[in-house]
């Protein structure tokens, strides 16, 4: 079979994917040796003349990103060049946008019945097929070049760190995991382990919501400054090797408590993982695949969906932190598990070639088809799709983001109840200034009987009805055991 693999370095400006899209160009140069012939060509360097020949004596298109180019060439093929062949598509972050700068930039038939999507997680997965009406859909995780050559064993008996790599981005949600650190602190004293993070700053914000924040850095370094914490280090952007150097050298507990709307893998888990690193991770996205194939190595943090889509409190994360501190004898011994192996990548590529050409367009659901509508409300925004974190199109695709269904952790037990710093109260209600979900408020319920206690940061103690503590306890405004006392 004549496989030709479309291929862009335009999506660069994300460092995760220099290492992508090498990795999933190369996953596709393994079938040369199982019968097919495989050729990249890379969009960014040829015109559609030196293209066209490629394609017409292509049996199957891969699609390996998604840029407005990449967009066009899809369009060209299906409706200048008409060709017969299935296209492969890989997802990257189109499942939780209902691909809708596909249908934007190209057409709602672009997609046809023998199409099939690679995505890398199993999330994805579910929601790719509420996405589309009996799609074909593989599970395919990302590899690293390095994965079978550097990774040795390694004798986890303590912690050395606690190690975040990634954006400094309130989609991250790092105020939650500072916060939580700094419980931690205060019930393990000099035992604390220190907290590094690795990565600079995006100024994203949230672009899903058009909501903007320029200053998420100051605002994490003025919660250190707050809560006097010594050992967290923001070491900024660092290269790949280096990185991978310290993880290989260190035992740590790598930790990432990000609610990242399409967080769909993690290259930085899976190389701490492979450097027989022990994790905790949020169990969301691509994340929550990680516990099935290494149990032994990786605690998952339960997330809630509440009335502003997904949440995990510092709560959640603090008990994540003690129960794995706590772990003396962590793992010994190399393990990578065979899922992310050669073996397992090529069987399942060989499997996604098997569905022969249907001339039929692939139908979008429902779902799709209201949040394209949804998204042609903000036409004066490249990125925004849902109106704000409560838009109930944003909370249905959250629910298939989710691992398992949420079992709170055992919380400390009691009487208190403590708002996040970021929360203050006015004029008889709660206003909280979140860095990731933006301005909300809550007004305390006046019909209610206040029999509940909630201590602002300043100290100030606000009595409050069990429905109104239950409402910010449920969107992690409100914590039990994360005191500043």
């Amino acid at each position: 079979m004549n496989i030709l693999v479309l291929t862009s370095q335009e999506n660069f400006v994300w460092h995760s994917m220099q290492e992508i899209i090498p990795s999933i160009e190369a996953s596709w140069l393994n079938l040369n040796r199982h019968g097919c012939s495989v050729e990249i060509a890379n969009i960014d360097n040829l015109n559609l003349k030196q293209l066209s020949p490629k394609m017409l004596g292509a049996q199957k298109i891969v699609i390996t990103c998604f840029n407005y180019r990449m967009c066009k060439m899809v369009q060209y093929i299906r409706e200048v060049l008409r060709l017969n062949c299935g296209l492969v598509f890989y997802v990257h972050n189109m499942a939780t946008i209902a691909f809708w700068p596909y249908r934007y930039f190209g057409s709602s038939e672009l997609f046809q019945k023998n199409d099939v999507f690679i995505t890398s997680c199993e999330n994805d997965k579910t929601l790719i097929r509420a996405m589309f009406h009996e799609p074909h859909v593989y599970v395919v995780p990302f590899s690293r070049k390095d994965e079978e050559q550097n990774y040795t064993a390694k004798q986890n008996d303590s912690i050395s760190a606690l190690v975040y790599v990634g954006r400094i981005s309130p989609q991250k949600n790092l105020h939650n995991l500072i916060l939580a650190y700094s419980k931690l602190t205060k019930l393990k004293g000099s035992k604390t382990p220190p907290l590094i993070l690795f990565g600079r700053e995006d100024h994203l914000g949230s672009p899903n919501m058009n909501l903007k924040n320029d200053t998420y850095l100051a605002f994490l370094k003025s919660l250190i400054e707050k809560y006097d914490l010594k050992d967290v280090y923001f070491k900024g952007h660092v290269e790949r090797n280096l990185i991978d150097d310290y993880l290989k050298e260190k035992s740590v507990l790598f930790v990432s408590s990000s609610l990242h709307s399409d967080e769909n893998f993690g290259m930085a888990v899976f190389a701490a993982l492979n450097y027989q690193n022990r994790v905790l991770i949020s169990d969301w996205g691509g994340h929550s695949d990680f516990k099935k194939h290494y149990p032994d190595l990786v605690d998952v943090l339960p997330v809630s969906i509440g009335e502003f889509g997904p949440t995990l409190s510092a709560d959640t994360i603090l008990t994540g932190f003690i129960q794995s501190v706590e772990k003396t004898k962590m793992h010994s011994g190399f393990y990578q598990s065979p899922y992310y192996g050669v073996d397992y990548l090529v069987t399942t590529l060989k499997e996604s070639l098997k569905h022969e050409f249907v001339p039929m367009p692939l139908r979008f659901t429902e779902l799709a088809n209201t949040l394209y509508e949804a998204k042609l409300d903000f036409p004066t925004s490249q990125t925004q799709v849902f109106s704000s974190f409560s838009d109930v199109n944003f909370i249905r695709i959250s629910r298939f983001y989710v691992g398992m269904p949420f079992i709170p952790l055992t919380p400390v037990v009691t009487q208190s109840f403590f708002a996040v710093p970021w929360m203050d109260f006015v004029d008889d209600e709660f206003l909280v200034s979140d860095p990731h979900k933006g301005f909300l408020h809550f007004p305390v319920d006046k019909d209610g009987a206040r029999t509940k206690v909630i201590v602002l940061s300043s100290g100030q103690k606000i009595s409050v009805p069990q429905n109104t503590l239950d409402r910010l306890y449920k969107n992690g405004f409100v914590n039990s055991q994360i005191s500043f006392e």
